[in-house]
């Protein structure tokens, strides 16, 4: 940003604040990624370590929130999406997050109906919340889309290494 140069004090192979996002957050040269994660040293009051797992909860808590039905009831937290972040920058898949979420709740079956049961502790009213898989694929896709879509720089690196897997596929030359 600006042509500023970057010194870099903090060891990220050591550091373990999400350090597959900090990786990409060097790579796309992502000012505001780095400090989220560490990378660049925090720019709060107390100069206190940033938490990237609760700033993204948050992202994925804002899109639910617009939400109309059982997802606006949830009440996410930093452990309940851990894994899922975790992986972004290992190319996880929609079906990836969703394997992921069915560890963090118990399914229920009624008959033939299938529901996933999400604890008190994750409910905005602390009621015990009922998901139908549909609900359950929508709060996937929201999960996936808001790590995915919703910061810019992760964005833009995705499609440009998708870009070059298509090229490479359509040149039929291995990847290594």
């Amino acid at each position: 940003n600006n042509n500023k140069n970057i010194i870099i004090r903090n060891p990220i192979l050591f550091d373990a604040s999400c350090n597959g996002i900090q990786h990409l957050a060097a790579m796309t040269r992502d000012i505001d990624l780095g400090n989220k994660t560490n990378l660049i040293p925090s720019e709060n009051s107390e100069n206190l370590p940033e938490d990237f797992y609760t700033f993204a909860s948050s992202l994925i808590q804002k899109e639910l929130d617009k939400e109309n039905n059982v997802l606006g009831k949830i009440k996410l937290d930093r452990s309940l999406i851990k894994k899922s972040v975790m992986t972004i920058p290992y190319n996880i898949s929609l079906t990836g997050i969703g394997e992921q979420m069915k560890e963090q709740f118990k399914v229920s079956q009624e008959g033939k109906k299938i529901f996933y049961v999400i604890d008190t502790v994750y409910s905005k009213d602390n009621s015990v919340l009922y998901l139908l898989p549909k609900d359950f694929g929508n709060l996937c896709k929201i999960i996936f889309k808001t790590l995915t879509m919703k910061l810019p720089s992760l964005s833009a690196l995705s499609i440009y290494l998708n870009s070059l897997v298509k090229i490479i596929l359509k040149l039929n030359k291995p990847l290594i």
